[in-house]
């Protein structure tokens, strides 16, 4: 809105970004909203509240993974306080988890 009001709105130029805007517009927005809508028809919502907690572990995931992110004290303390709730709140997730702490 700020672009409009300053006259300052420019069309995109070029494949790389009119390909960035196809991709986050339509898989990344639209398609996921999709399946998001879909699963929170077959799941109780306490499950699904559990399942939207967890975007911030699997950014920091990605993170890693892809950019090489590394996550400070702070970072590793938010991730075992999602992982604790997620422990305390779904018995299903803390049997699955189990199997990866010693």
């Amino acid at each position: 809105m700020i672009a409009v009001a300053l006259g300052d709105l420019s069309v995109p130029h070029g494949r790389t970004v009119w390909g960035a805007l196809l991709v986050t517009g339509i898989f990344a927005s639209a398609l996921a909203y999709l399946i998001q809508v879909w699963a929170q028809q077959r799941m109780s919502a306490a499950r699904i509240a559990l399942i939207f907690a967890l975007e911030t572990v699997w950014a920091g995931f990605f993170g890693y993974v892809l950019d090489g992110d590394r996550l400070g004290l702070l970072g590793w303390g938010g991730c075992a306080a999602i992982l604790a709730g997620i422990v305390l709140a779904e018995p299903a997730a803390a049997k699955v988890l189990r199997r990866f702490v010693p």
